[in-house]
């Protein structure tokens, strides 16, 4: 079990520490906004990250070099699918809005006659924030066909689960307090 996790940053680099309680030997697991991205025996890890973006740093640990399953409550992006459209398409828009805001391209599929379906994965969505994806044909002259929307969703991403400490009253009696 962690007992502590400490970070210092420094620009975009971050450097996670994490203290457990288990007896040697001990596997360190690291994911990044759910994703595993390597383990090993050391309890140190430096994360650098885009401008502008965030993650979240999750670590586990073990007593074997087997990693476990991707924390739950992941991953916070969506992967939107969709079929090709017949006809004259050269390549498709795909747009995102969030909260009913403005449509942003988030990107550009080329259309292949051999491929029937297509699929693209989101950059990380926003907790509690409500999000509406719609796919746009474009034909070989740069022209914008009807859009297909997708459902929206609202992201509601699984809660932390709360941290206590625990204190022996000197009765034989735990004390929990958030």
């Amino acid at each position: 079990m962690i007992t502590s996790i400490t970070t210092s940053a420094s620009g975009r680099t971050t450097v996670v520490t994490a203290v457990s309680n288990l007896s040697q030997p001990i596997w360190y697991f690291w994911y990044l906004s759910g994703a595993y991205v390597g383990g090993g025996r050391s309890n140190r890890r430096t994360f650098v990250l885009p401008a502008g973006q965030s993650a979240r740093v999750d670590v586990l640990d073990g007593s074997t070099s087997t990693p476990p399953a991707s924390p739950v409550s992941y991953p916070p992006t969506r992967t939107i699918l969709f079929v090709r459209s017949i006809g004259d398409v050269a390549r498709y828009r795909i747009e995102q809005s969030e909260n009913s805001g403005a449509w942003t391209a988030i990107a550009f599929v080329q259309d292949n006659p051999g491929t029937w379906s297509y699929s693209i994965t989101t950059a990380n969505l926003d907790d509690l924030s409500t999000y509406a994806w719609r796919v746009v044909p474009i034909d070989a002259a740069g022209n914008d066909g009807t859009p297909i929307a997708l459902a929206s969703e609202l992201i509601v991403r699984t809660p932390d689960a709360p941290v206590f400490a625990i204190s022996l009253n000197g009765s034989a009696e735990a004390v929990f307090a958030a």
